[in-house]
């Protein structure tokens, strides 16, 4: 087991357990800043992973479906599926 599997194990432990974090680091023998550090890597560990999506544009959709595309400095954009034009320029934008 790896030192970053041994110490969101641990994470894990202090989410689901009812001690304060300084009671679960004495508990534990860990420095309260060396554990924060660990707390913050597993909660990046959990987010998504950004990048881009297969979207299968070969038939125009008929539905209201629609593509959310998210830029990297978070702006958000929904357009409507049906227009694989549309999508391609907003995905070029960046």
């Amino acid at each position: 087991m790896t030192k970053a599997q041994k110490m969101f194990e641990l994470v894990d432990e202090y989410h689901n357990g009812g001690k304060t974090r300084k009671e679960f680091c004495t508990g534990h023998n860990l420095k309260e800043s060396t554990f924060a550090y660990w707390i913050t890597r597993r909660r990046k560990a959990d987010q998504p992973q950004g990048g881009f999506t297969a979207l299968d544009i070969s038939q125009p959709s008929t539905c209201n479906e629609s593509v959310e595309l998210i830029y990297p400095n978070g702006i958000r954009v929904v357009v409507p599926a049906g227009d694989p034009a549309v999508v391609t320029r907003l995905i070029r934008l960046y």
